[in-house]
């Protein structure tokens, strides 16, 4: 019963990551992210990446391990994939594959409904 706590708990955070990612992407100017940091507006904070450092290691490691720290775009993006691909160490192995497609059918159908509340009301300032 644990890992199906933990499952959802996981893909909740997947979800929320995701709705981040999207409300940054396609609404920034009318979502409760807007504000006058540019780690938070993509349309600058992809710059942070190239401009944090001259030394050429160090902005080797901005533009690739270590993106995350950038920009709010690239951390959530992160989080999301990492809880996503962790849910693999929590998935019930040992249940039979009839009963697989019940908890993947029911994983999907809350990441689509978390990322659904999140991006459509909870971070819109509609």
């Amino acid at each position: 019963m644990t890992c199906y706590i933990i499952l959802a708990i996981l893909i909740f955070v997947s979800a929320i990551c995701k709705a981040i990612q999207d409300t940054l992407m396609f609404h920034f100017e009318t979502s409760v992210f807007k504000s006058g940091s540019y780690w938070w507006n993509p349309s600058r904070s992809w710059k942070n990446k190239y401009a944090w450092t001259t030394n050429k290691f160090f902005s080797w490691l901005l533009q690739n391990p270590l993106v995350l720290i950038t920009d709010a775009w690239h951390l959530f993006g992160t989080i999301g994939r990492v809880t996503m691909f962790a849910c693999l160490l929590f998935s019930p192995v040992q249940l039979h594959i009839s009963q697989l497609w019940w908890v993947a059918l029911a994983c999907y159908a809350e990441y689509v409904l978390v990322f659904h509340v999140f991006f459509t009301w909870i971070f819109s300032k509609k």
